[in-house]
């Protein structure tokens, strides 16, 4: 929306009064973009870049610079000060910024009619003040310019070899940051590239032939190229792709008129759009071209399939073991703190009820810290030292998800990860995974045949726990609330058979409810109670 209201206003506001109305708003659109989704930065980044480009050239209009650049500026500035996902990770010092403020020193007015070794001077001040306070920005996104470097060392292809690259290279080397292949090309865009390819060419044919063309095309096609290449990269920059191919092709279509153009090219043109429009929307509601001449493989035999129209969602989702597991944790689990990878930790925390300790926002080094941990117990230590981390943790129940050793895509897998693609026979994963019998300090409590949960035997977490809701029972029991002290008492008793005062409560409880006693107040409403365990239960207070 703010290309658009951008072009219109470039295009068609006459008045100052409508272009700055506009101008304004569109900065607007995108401020709110950039606080819905930080990845805007990629594409504020480059429209920055491009005006820029302008104020070195010294072709930056007066107009542009107050309708365009100091809104802009405005309001990324009041976001990287009010927003608290951008204030926190240093958006006021992030590149974006520098390039920002570089617009408005090189582009102001008495700077544009200076040398254009002064405009670079100016441009470049707002780099060496940035540069001096990169430490609050950089920690949040290293992990990208990392990735980055690894696939321009290695030509965009992932080596077999995990020793080649960090973990942090490993672990984001990954749906949706993987390399695009020319499978994945054609698949996603089996039409709409070899649109904005004819419309680039017939573009450019008329720019070389000096016809009038929108001032906006020499900025889109900065925005196609630049994407293209994200995209090639980083498959997750498909969406910047689509947005900037489609205003491409827009623009073509704008320039179709009947006057300049012959018939048949017309038709052809329009013959060409509608074929490829109807091959785009057929794909998401039929699936890929490929699957007319080509079987999908088998990456997961027994899961349940949509065989129906609609061709969207994630494959080979094990939505009743998911189910399952969900229900055995609301049960018997909630709200202990639970340890479980990347992949069912997220609906764990909103449909098991149970806090989490990994947490998949890798813009925190703390968070990347933790998950690296996490794999390194697993497959390079033993049983004795992932209980060790676990309970460092605070975590008193650990699922597995089955399939850790598949010999399917192994470079996804976490072993892959941490540089253990053959782990010890003693390895924590294999145990879990292969001989649960054989562990000494986990408890099987519920399995299926993608999910196995472990509870931590003598967990001292457990044992703090235990006690702050045998606490609980017992003042629910001294109040009259039968069913809330004997769940309570219950649930302490899982934690630690051995805690007396839970044992007490469940005996009077259950006693007086066989009697026939009830209190008017008994919540059932479990939603609506105070927090089961403290908020960091391993720390003694």
């Amino acid at each position: 929306w703010h290309l658009a209201l951008d072009a219109w206003a470039r295009q068609r506001a006459g008045r100052p009064l409508t272009r700055a109305l506009a101008g304004w708003g569109a900065a607007g659109l995108a401020v709110l973009a950039l606080c819905w989704w930080d990845l805007v930065q990629f594409y504020l980044g480059l429209f920055m870049l491009w005006g820029l480009a302008e104020a070195l050239r010294g072709k930056l209009a007066r107009e542009d610079l107050w309708y365009r650049y100091v809104p802009m500026m405005a309001g990324l500035l009041a976001a990287a000060v009010r927003n608290p996902y951008l204030a926190t990770h240093g958006f006021g010092v992030s590149p974006v910024m520098w390039l920002g403020w570089g617009v408005l020193l090189a582009g102001a007015p008495i700077a544009q009619r200076q040398s254009w070794v002064t405009r670079l001077v100016l441009a470049l001040l707002p780099w060496l003040a940035g540069w001096a306070l990169i430490g609050r920005y950089f920690p949040a996104y290293s992990h990208f310019s990392s990735l980055l470097w690894a696939k321009l060392r290695y030509l965009n292809i992932r080596p077999t070899d995990p020793a080649c690259l960090t973990f942090t290279q490993r672990i984001l080397w990954a749906p949706a940051l993987n390399s695009t292949s020319w499978g994945l090309l054609w698949e996603w865009f089996p039409a709409l590239l070899v649109l904005t390819g004819l419309a680039i060419w017939s573009l450019m044919k008329r720019v070389i032939r000096g016809r009038i063309i929108p001032d906006s095309f020499p900025f889109l096609l900065v925005l196609v190229a630049a994407s293209f290449g994200a995209f090639v990269l980083f498959f997750r920059f498909h969406v910047w792709l689509v947005i900037f191919a489609c205003a491409m092709v827009g623009l073509w279509v704008g320039q179709l008129d009947s006057r300049t153009q012959p018939g048949w090219k017309r038709s052809a043109a329009i013959a060409l759009l509608a074929g490829g429009w109807a091959l785009e929307a057929w794909q998401p509601w039929m699936g890929p071209l490929h699957r007319l001449w080509a079987p999908a493989k088998e990456t997961a035999p027994d899961a349940p399939r949509w065989d129906g129209p609609l061709f969207w969602g994630r494959p080979n989702v094990y939505a009743e073991e998911t189910d399952a597991l969900m229900e055995h944790l609301r049960k018997f689990v909630a709200p202990e703190p639970v340890l479980a990878n990347f992949g069912i930790s997220a609906a764990i925390a909103t449909y098991g009820g149970c806090p989490v300790v990994l947490h998949p926002k890798f813009e925190t080094p703390e968070i990347r810290r933790k998950v690296q941990e996490y794999g390194e117990a697993l497959f390079l230590g033993d049983e004795d030292e992932f209980r060790g981390w676990m309970e460092a943790q605070g975590a008193t129940v650990y699922v597995h998800s089955m399939g850790e050793f598949a010999t399917i895509q192994p470079g996804l897998q976490m072993r892959y990860m941490v540089n253990a693609l053959e782990p010890a026979t003693n390895a924590a994963a294999r145990l879990f995974e292969q001989r649960p019998e054989e562990l000494q300090h986990f408890q099987a409590q519920f399995a299926n045949r993608k999910y196995r949960v472990f509870r931590l035997k003598n967990s001292t977490v457990a044992a703090r726990m235990a006690n702050h809701l045998a606490g609980q029972a017992q003042v629910a029991l001294e109040n009259g609330a039968l069913n809330q002290a004997a769940n309570r008492a219950a649930h302490a008793l899982r934690l630690d058979a051995e805690n007396e005062t839970a044992q007490d409560v469940v005996r009077h409880a259950s006693a007086l409810l066989e009697a026939g006693v009830h209190a008017e107040d008994d919540l059932n409403d479990w939603a609506d109670m105070p927090a089961w365990a403290p908020a960091q239960p391993w720390q003694e207070k």
